[in-house]
């Protein structure tokens, strides 16, 4: 995310600082990347691609007991058996 807000903008350190006071940071912990490796795996059972950032993201997000806030919310639907929430849903 930062990097996408640093290539539209002039103001670096004002986007980071941004980012930073409207965010928390969740590290990929080993229960996270954990959960992830389990997303991964069950879609690639399936027969399902998904990129390389999808996996991690969700798992901290289930792992973390947060819910998702996306605007694509029809590409994450796919790991919901994994215990996915998004921001939308109760």
């Amino acid at each position: 995310m930062i990097e996408c807000i640093q290539r539209g903008t002039k103001d670096i350190e004002g986007a980071e600082k941004m980012l930073e006071e409207s965010f928390v940071v969740v590290w990929p912990v080993n229960r996270i990347v954990t959960k992830a490796s389990e997303i991964r795996r069950a879609l690639k059972a399936k027969g399902e691609s998904i990129d390389d950032m999808d996996p991690m993201i969700r798992a901290a997000a289930i792992v973390e007991g947060q819910k998702l806030l996306t605007g694509n919310a029809g590409h994450c639907a796919k790991p919901r058996e994994h215990g996915l929430i998004f921001y939308s849903e109760k």
